[in-house]
């Protein structure tokens, strides 16, 4: 399970996620999260530390993971973390990043996180002598690197979407990113349970209808929990492929026509017998993805 009630009430979580800009410096065709159809965006270093000292009164992550898009390109990226540390709302921030303009972050981000993530793709990988060179300074620092390469993608969305409610309650109930993952998300002062449920619908009038406000109601640690428990799909979830999407290589694409493979109905990117094994056999069944 993604999280579970503390003692005292809290909502204890593995992960908490913040897209900290929404645009990136590649092009990639697997991004969930639609970066490259994605207006410049950065995140405001002081509503983020609102929306979370609301959080926190309730919510508690274990890890918070600073990402985008490409989260080195926000010009207060050191300040988000400085702010995100004085809430107390998890224990360890991790950036995540394509590593690109790692090396010319300052000493005074590497003195405030705990660990950097490298998401590594064909054609962009960080070098070895590079490599060796932030396992260096992370040591100097106390800072875990950990570098991961991906290949293999599945299938996200599909901008068409499906009304087939059986379906959408079927990919729903498999969701690793949502029941499994824990990948738990802030976004504009709103709480959501997956990332998917606002970067899908960043430009819908249904932006903010999938998450919870985080307007520092007396109610709203049992709206999180009721939210957090509830077996129905979100509305992002006709358009989205949950965890069953079919596997394809990596490869980066033209901006302009980044989203033609996604225009399509969903039925057409899933992964069916993947949905069935989750359903039947292994429901914790790793994706086959991560190298």
């Amino acid at each position: 399970m993604a999280y579970y009630i503390k003692d005292d009430h809290r909502i204890e979580s593995e992960i908490l996620e913040i897209d900290v800009v929404s645009h990136c410096n590649l092009s990639c065709r697997a991004c969930s999260h639609l970066s490259p159809i994605s207006k410049a965006r950065f995140s405001d270093p002081e509503a983020i530390e609102k929306s979370l000292r609301i959080l926190a009164k309730s919510y508690h992550a274990h890890t918070l993971r600073l990402l985008g898009g490409e989260p080195l390109l926000h010009p207060f990226l050191t300040e988000i973390v400085l702010r995100t540390i004085s809430t107390g709302i998890a224990d360890k921030i991790k950036i995540v990043t394509n590593g690109i303009l790692l090396g010319k972050t300052s000493d005074d981000l590497w003195k405030l996180i705990d660990v950097i993530e490298i998401s590594s793709y064909p054609g962009f990988e960080i070098s070895t002598e590079t490599l060796n060179k932030l396992y260096i300074r992370g040591k100097e620092f106390g800072v875990d690197i950990e570098n991961k390469t991906y290949k293999s993608f599945r299938e996200s969305h599909s901008s068409l979407g499906t009304d087939d409610i059986d379906l959408i309650r079927r990919i729903y109930s498999t969701c690793q990113i949502a029941h499994q993952w824990g990948c738990h998300s802030v976004h504009e002062g709103y709480f959501y349970k997956c990332p998917q449920s606002h970067t899908i619908n960043q430009n819908s009038k249904d932006l903010f209808k999938d998450g919870v406000p985080l307007d520092g109601s007396s109610n709203l640690s049992d709206r999180l929990k009721e939210y957090l428990a509830s077996s129905e799909p979100l509305r992002t979830c006709r358009k989205c492929l949950g965890s069953v999407g079919l596997i394809f290589y990596h490869e980066q694409l033209k901006r302009k026509t980044w989203e033609d493979k996604q225009k399509v109905p969903l039925e057409n990117l899933i992964d069916w017998h993947f949905l069935e094994h989750l359903e039947n056999i292994n429901p914790d069944q790793e994706n086959g993805c991560y190298t």
